[in-house]
């Protein structure tokens, strides 16, 4: 695994690509905003009403609100990145996987350097989304409706719009050839030619 704190690796491979993102950055970023306001208001707030109908001590921690968020964002990043190298073929040592921060994106990243399936680069996508957001969404409607939980769920919400717009695209894009891989470096989805 390589670590990177500026940008994003520069790919060196035998293959050719084609940028499948049939849009330019400031529409990706006005997209993605738009599936933020889709996914985030309405699930993040209905379940805070809820919370606030049935457990009657919501509007003491609401003031703390804003610090669980925080320290939400403090535990769910590593473990978004942590999901999304799980689903990449290898191991924590191959020399394939970059992890780092871009400060131009404000964006953590984990990055797999060889092209991978269309099936395993959407579970990589999706994975995060699943499996955080899922299982804090059972622990607050079956077992706990505590704040922390509440905001471990919004944080997991938000840092999963950028990957739902991504596998939107894997999937509405459909290539005639078979055995085609794809790569995701920053903010777009490769073709392999």
């Amino acid at each position: 695994m390589n670590y990177l704190m500026n940008n994003y690796p520069i790919v060196k491979t035998k293959y050719k690509f084609t940028n499948i993102h049939p849009i330019s950055e400031d529409k990706y970023l006005i997209y993605t905003f738009k599936i933020f306001l889709v996914l985030f208001y309405p699930l993040c707030f209905g379940l805070g009403i809820m919370m606030y109908t049935y457990h009657n001590k919501f509007i003491h921690y609401a003031f703390y609100f804003l610090a669980f968020l925080a320290l939400s964002l403090l535990i769910v990043t590593p473990l978004h990145i942590l999901i999304h190298i799980l689903a990449y073929p290898g191991s924590y040592n191959d020399e394939n996987l970059y992890v780092g921060f871009n400060k131009k994106h404000l964006d953590f990243f984990a990055i797999y350097n060889l092209p991978l399936t269309r099936k395993r680069l959407l579970f990589s996508l999706l994975l995060p989304l699943l499996s955080l957001s899922v299982i804090t969404l059972i622990t607050l409607i079956f077992f706990s409706t505590s704040m922390v939980v509440y905001a471990l769920f919004c944080v997991s919400v938000l840092l999963s719009v950028h990957d739902i717009y991504d596998a939107y695209l894997l999937i509405k894009y459909k290539d005639k050839k078979e055995n085609v891989k794809y790569i995701k470096i920053e903010n777009s989805i490769y073709k392999t030619n």
